[in-house]
């Protein structure tokens, strides 16, 4: 339970044990907790039938706020949810805020699980006082500025923020400002945004609602992508859209996926990456660079563009063959021998001989030049493959070229 604030009389009103929400339906309702309470024990609900400002001053401690009654989609019809003494809260679940176009709660500091959806179109949804979350948050709707000025921690949830159901294509394009925040079990960001500032994020764990892990998925405008101090995700993480530059130049240790999906040209490169179980970059890859990868269990680039395969693989076929790496780039490659509309497949793997490895290309292009020639109309895809995937990969080809 949060602290009442010093030179405030706590004055309790509900039962900590109490499993059924107590409704406020009208002003009225909301007027007798004003005079009576500083301290909510009991769960409270804004029902469909509440009209006009959500205002309750005096207020410092709440159970549970929610929004709807048993299990109700109905929208609520409140223009302005304003708590200005609010210091703790241990659940918010607002919904269906169809109306909802202030939200204020100036003194929140601490939080524990919270799904706010808006609708409606809101320009500011600020927590300028709230330091951390020890559950969750989930932030939807017509979002424009987002700002958590003092929040350093969100620990055992995610941080989910979005202004876009699935599949809806939204309104409006977020500035999303997280100044101080430092650690999160994870941190899903979907739609559109223009900005996204995280300077002092070092951590990211592993997710709890979203489950496959953290991931940026901006399918928006352009945009640029910073994160200077992120060293550690103990999960997955996921970059998609329309990302122009993505800076990861501290990033030493994912310990699942670090996936790309790029919506536009993009060069990655992540210097200080050590290790990866498995990493995938795919889309518009212009180049890729991993200097510091010692450690992985699969490598695998799928680009659109135009990229030297060759390179790549001779950078990372170094490591022992039970480590998996792919190379696809179905752009123009101005050294490459293929003609349009072929697969071009080589395999090699580390603990060949040069001689070996000549002759093992030298057959392969034999035996490709005997088959018929297949493709699509998007021109040449160039394909390699070492260590353990390379038999796999022989065998699906020359199967695909049988069955054609």
């Amino acid at each position: 339970m949060g602290l009442v604030p010093l030179g405030v009389a706590a004055q309790e009103c509900g039962s900590s044990s109490s499993v059924n929400s107590v409704d406020i339906s009208s002003q009225e309702d909301l007027d007798a907790l004003q005079s009576d309470c500083t301290i909510l024990l009991s769960p409270y609900t804004i029902t469909p039938e509440f009209s006009g400002p959500f205002v309750l001053p005096g207020i410092v401690n709440i159970s549970k706020l929610s929004t709807g009654s048993d299990g109700s989609r109905e929208p609520i019809n409140v223009p302005s949810i304003e708590m200005p003494d609010l210091v703790y809260a241990k659940d918010l679940f607002l919904h269906r805020l169809d109306s909802l176009e202030t939200f204020s709660v100036p003194k929140l500091a601490t939080l524990g699980w919270a799904t706010v959806d808006i609708p409606s179109h809101i320009d500011t949804f600020e927590m300028p006082a709230l330091e951390e979350s020890v559950g969750g948050m989930s932030l939807m709707g017509n979002l424009t500025d987002v700002s958590f000025p003092a929040l350093h921690t969100v620990t055992m949830g995610d941080l989910i923020i979005q202004n876009s159901h699935f599949a809806v294509e939204p309104e409006t394009s977020m500035n999303i400002s997280l100044p101080a925040l430092n650690s999160s079990e994870s941190i899903f960001i979907n739609g559109r945004a223009s900005r996204i500032y995280l300077p002092e994020l070092t951590y990211l764990a592993s997710p709890w609602i979203t489950g496959s892990g953290s991931n940026f998925s901006l399918w928006g405008e352009t945009i640029e992508l910073d994160l200077p101090k992120l060293h550690t995700v103990d999960g997955s993480i996921y970059f998609e859209g329309n990302i122009t530059s993505l800076s990861l130049p501290s990033l030493d240790w994912v310990d699942k996926n670090l996936t790309v999906t790029a919506g536009n040209p993009l060069a990655v490169d992540i210097p200080e990456l050590g290790y990866a179980k498995v990493i995938r970059l795919s889309g518009k890859i212009k180049s890729a660079e991993l200097p510091g990868l010692n450690n992985w269990s699969e490598l695998h680039v799928d680009t659109d563009l135009a990229f030297d395969c060759d390179a790549f693989m001779e950078k990372y076929d170094r490591l022992p063959t039970m480590r998996l790496v792919t190379c696809v780039s179905r752009g123009e490659v101005e050294d490459s021998d293929a003609p349009n509309d072929s697969i071009e497949e080589s395999t090699s793997t580390e603990d060949e001989s040069s001689p070996q490895e000549d002759e093992s290309a030298t057959a392969g292009e034999e035996d490709t030049g005997d088959e018929e020639q297949t493709g699509d109309d998007n021109g040449s895809a160039h394909m390699h493959a070492t260590g353990v995937g390379a038999v796999l990969v022989t065998f699906l080809v020359v199967f695909a070229l049988i069955g054609i």
